[in-house]
């Protein structure tokens, strides 16, 4: 199975995942086993096909990459919404998507600000915490001597840890974006390893245990277990194991009807990423059944987002259409 297949195959499973975990009524003892680690997983697939580059060339192509979908879309779903809701929060809604953070405080005091809807626009924190994820990976790269970069690691890994003690969810994920960087520097690391069967049983009983004992996790509001502060490493270790653990069972099964249909999913992962939520609200509207609607909504986010990568297949690259 060719590598950049098999990243397609994992990227397919991990939207899937998003969407069951943000459309399924799901009990939580198996809920904490699928969710924990499912954003970290984008981060280090990012990371087996990354090139070290940096630069205003290597800038302005994440930016086109990521930030022109962000605005776009998240500028039509925010309108969208506040037309069909007849909500007159235009200013905030707004706000809330140039900030891009679902809540201003980590905590859950009852004074707390939300800016990104939950129904519409949540799941777009992801796409600036990648982007500025990136920036800091690009500033990783800048670092040509060893010392430099475990220097460099060690300061991501410090950032990381203290953040959990500020009190507020800065803008962008500046402070998850740091951790993101370490998936996206670990991918690279361990981008050529395989698993065989014995270390796949051992690494699944591992990663079926810490995912018990950490408990429940949220990448985008800093929660990453039960046991704060320290939770954030058995959160980065159930990251890497994770990954590895899925491409394990996409080369196993890597001539299978469903692997194939993974690939393809897997090639819209990022528009599905950002529409699928409100394709699901529109359908909770007029179909009472979560299952159906549940459904729906995969067929349906996979068709929209086929169709609109269909229409803009052919833009050019310095075509702002290319992007959205």
């Amino acid at each position: 199975m060719a590598r950049i297949t098999n990243i397609d195959a994992m990227k397919g499973y991990g939207i899937l995942t998003i969407i069951l975990i943000h459309t399924a009524q799901i009990p939580t003892e198996y809920h904490n086993c699928i969710s924990s680690v499912c954003i970290p997983l984008f981060f280090v697939i990012s990371g087996f096909t990354i090139k070290e580059e940096y630069g205003t060339d290597a800038i302005k192509k994440k930016s086109r990459r990521l930030l022109i979908p962000y605005f776009f879309w998240g500028s039509t779903i925010t309108l969208f919404h506040l037309l069909t809701s007849h909500s007159e929060n235009y200013i905030g809604e707004f706000l809330g998507l140039l900030y891009s953070r679902f809540q201003l405080y980590a905590d859950d005091r009852p004074n707390n600000v939300f800016m990104l809807p939950m129904k519409t626009t949540s799941p777009l924190w992801f796409v600036t915490c990648f982007y500025t994820a990136i920036l800091l990976y690009m500033a990783y790269c800048t670092l040509k001597k060893p010392w430099q970069r475990i220097t460099c690691i060690a300061v991501y890994a410090a950032i990381s840890f203290a953040s959990q003690f500020w009190i507020i969810l800065p803008p962008w994920s500046i402070d998850t974006a740091f951790l993101a960087s370490l998936f996206i520097i670990s991918g690279k690391a361990v981008k050529n390893a395989t698993l065989n069967t014995h270390t796949a049983i051992i690494l699944s009983i591992i990663y079926m245990a810490l995912t018990t004992f950490n408990g429940p996790t949220n990448m985008s509001i800093r929660r990453f277990g039960i046991w704060q502060p320290f939770s954030i490493i058995i959160f980065y270790a159930l990251g890497i194991i994770y990954p590895l653990l899925i491409r394990y069972l996409c080369c196993m099964f890597e001539h299978s009807i469903i692997v194939k249909a993974l690939v393809f999913v897997g090639r819209l992962s990022l528009r599905i990423m950002i529409l699928h939520l409100p394709i699901y609200t529109v359908l909770t509207k007029a179909i009472a059944c979560n299952i159906v609607c549940m459904t729906l909504t995969i067929a349906v986010s996979i068709t929209v987002c086929y169709i609109i990568e269909r229409l803009t297949a052919n833009k050019s690259k310095s075509s702002f259409w290319a992007y959205i």
